[in-house]
């Protein structure tokens, strides 16, 4: 009877463990969601590249968690680059959402949207939508527009940037709202 009993207990203790393991593994996945949860929009999207070819100015834009920079646009006029024989480059900006400058407010950065008023004109709105990126102007007046970018794997480090002095007369013309 001894034996019964041991044999019983010993597979009650595997039923127990197996259990335990079983809830712990759950556990483990549901905190890994809820860190995915609580992540701001600009630390789940931490590094994504998007680009945009429209009015002949192509764009590319990385979003960063990094407050100095959070959103950093590499532009290129391609109208102005043909028939040149320079090489192609690219005017550089990481000033666009600078939030110890005046005029700049982080509305919300949830993990499923980034919006901010830009110099009290406009209230800008970024969602994921798969692989693009909706952003929503909505200027002071209730005028909505839409843009969408692509998702992209270009290696915008390896850019040649655009000298100083053009990127300025450049920068007042196109970087306030390049797209």
């Amino acid at each position: 009877m001894k034996t019964k009993t041991a044999y019983l207990g010993s597979r009650l203790l595997w039923f127990f463990t197996f259990i335990a393991l079983i809830m712990f593994t759950i556990n483990c996945d549901s905190d890994d969601d809820d860190d995915i949860k609580d992540q701001t929009f600009l630390e789940k999207n931490d590094g994504t590249k998007w680009k945009i070819l429209e009015d002949g100015i192509l764009v590319y834009m990385r979003l960063n968690n990094d407050m100095n920079k959070p959103i950093e646009i590499w532009m290129n006029n391609m109208e102005l680059g043909k028939g040149m024989d320079d090489p192609i480059c690219y005017y550089y900006s990481d000033d666009m959402l600078n939030v110890d400058e005046e005029g700049i407010e982080i509305i919300e950065n949830s993990a499923n949207k980034l919006e901010f008023t830009y110099f009290g004109e406009e209230t800008w709105e970024m969602k994921v939508e798969g692989d693009r990126l909706k952003m929503t102007f909505t200027s002071m007046n209730d005028r909505v527009e839409y843009v969408y970018l692509d998702r992209t794997n270009e290696n915008v480090d390896s850019f040649e940037i655009c000298p100083e002095e053009m990127k300025d007369s450049v920068k007042k013309r196109h970087f306030s709202r390049s797209f």
